[in-house]
């Protein structure tokens, strides 16, 4: 069966598009017969085209809201869009920034970063990544990263 839809035929192609599948069922009279399939999660995961990363106007080692937006699209449409925070010390935020639409294909979060309470003098860095799941459940991303810092007190 072709995803429920009829039995296989000999010399049966499918072709990938990017809108929609055709399955060439066979010939009749010299014409292709075919049909044409809904979108499905064969069209593959989103794709995260940007990411920008915007400090809070003031920025200092007080921290503070960190504005990070994305270019997220989907043939199948884009269930959720969320960003990854990497701490300083390499560890992964357990809680993921939720992003929504703004605009077209835009998503946008605010991540709240933490005063640097560093003695030494030194910069704290952090690592942003996003990721996307199609409302086919498909995940994509993580193929922006970026980071910024909070400076030394």
């Amino acid at each position: 069966m072709v995803r429920g839809r009829g039995p296989r035929l000999p010399g049966m192609v499918i072709v990938a598009h990017a809108v929609a599948i055709v399955v060439v069922v066979g010939t009749l009279a010299g014409c292709s017969v075919t049909e044409r399939l809904p979108p499905g999660p064969w069209h593959g995961p989103p794709s995260v085209h940007t990411l920008s990363i915007q400090l809070a106007q003031g920025w200092s080692s007080q921290g503070g809201d960190v504005t990070i937006t994305s270019e997220v699209t989907c043939d199948e449409g884009v269930k959720e869009v969320s960003a990854r925070i990497t701490r300083p010390d390499g560890s992964e935020d357990p809680t993921p920034v939720p992003m929504v639409l703004t605009t077209g294909d835009t998503y946008s979060g605010i991540y709240t970063a933490p005063a640097n309470t560093r003695t030494d003098g030194q910069a704290e860095t952090y690592g942003v990544s996003v990721r996307a799941v199609s409302t086919a459940d498909t995940s994509g991303g993580m193929s922006r990263t970026d980071a910024f810092s909070v400076p030394a007190p």
